[in-house]
């Protein structure tokens, strides 16, 4: 994971430590779109963990100015989180820092609270598939819920809540099979899909309700007519992960913007259906 936590310790709005008070300044740093001007201004509101973090830029390529887009991402697992979910002793694994990842999840309620507006847009993007399905029962169940109540928060805002599943989880690390044969971080497509079927799962169902949109990555990172997940941009010998689990920042921008762009423009989250 050298090369993505050499990017992501770069970035200002990764949060990567700090006291409780220090999270709150950042988010509330991170999350303050310009509005300018006397007419209303749509804003982008981004958060989640590390993948995030690495695709954001993306993200921001794909809106090109349609809207004012602001981020903030935590490391290690840390994205939207229940208060069971870190306080479940099997999260510890993922060293998850449970002061940090506490603070930001507050921080980030408290701030679309206050600043979310009419037409705006909350985008959510992150790993789930790593602890999905260790999680006691209880975690798994307030984890969901948390994404629901955060949906609510959205549209009585009046605005909408885009859900960006994951990407596939590699056997390697891209660097690593750069070097011995891309074959070593390959899976099949199915196991791809396995491993992020309870996130599927769910964001599907708050999908289902009107100002709620998801948009799911792996039939764009990975190759579904040769059953294959790989650490290359499918059909093409370019690579596209930097690890066993994060996109390169820079492939991520250029290869999935045009995606993104897509998918903002023909659901009409910005007003473009």
């Amino acid at each position: 994971m050298g090369r993505t936590n050499n990017y992501l310790f770069t970035q200002p709005c990764v949060i990567t430590g700090g006291s409780n008070g220090q999270v709150h300044a950042a988010v509330r740093a991170c999350l303050d779109p310009p509005r300018a001007g006397s007419l209303p201004q749509r804003a982008i509101f981004m958060f989640g963990d590390s993948h995030l973090g690495v695709t954001a830029p993306a993200i921001q390529a794909a809106v090109n100015g349609a809207a004012s887009v602001t981020f903030v991402a935590g490391i290690s697992g840390c994205g939207l989180a229940s208060n069971e979910y870190l306080n479940d002793p099997k999260a510890s694994r993922f060293h998850l820092n449970k002061n940090l990842c506490s603070s930001m999840n507050e921080a980030i309620d408290s701030t679309l609270r206050a600043r979310l507006q009419k037409c705006d847009v909350v985008i959510v993007h992150q790993s789930w598939r790593k602890n999905a399905y260790d999680l006691q029962q209880g975690a798994r169940v307030s984890q969901a819920q948390r994404l629901r109540s955060l949906a609510d928060l959205v549209l009585r805002k009046g605005a909408s809540l885009v859900l960006i599943g994951d990407v596939a989880e590699l056997p390697k690390d891209g660097s690593f099979c750069a070097a011995t044969g891309w074959h070593n971080c390959e899976v099949t497509y199915a196991d791809a899909v396995e491993q992020n079927r309870i996130q599927d799962s769910l964001y599907r169902e708050v999908a289902s309700r009107t100002g709620v949109y998801y948009l799911p990555l792996l039939p764009l990172v990975c190759d579904a007519s040769r059953n294959i997940c790989g650490a290359q941009v499918p059909g093409t010998a370019t690579a596209l992960y930097s690890d066993y689990s994060h996109l390169d920042p820079t492939a991520a921008v250029s290869y999935l913007w045009p995606f993104l762009c897509s998918f903002l423009e023909d659901s009409g989250v910005l007003g473009q259906g």
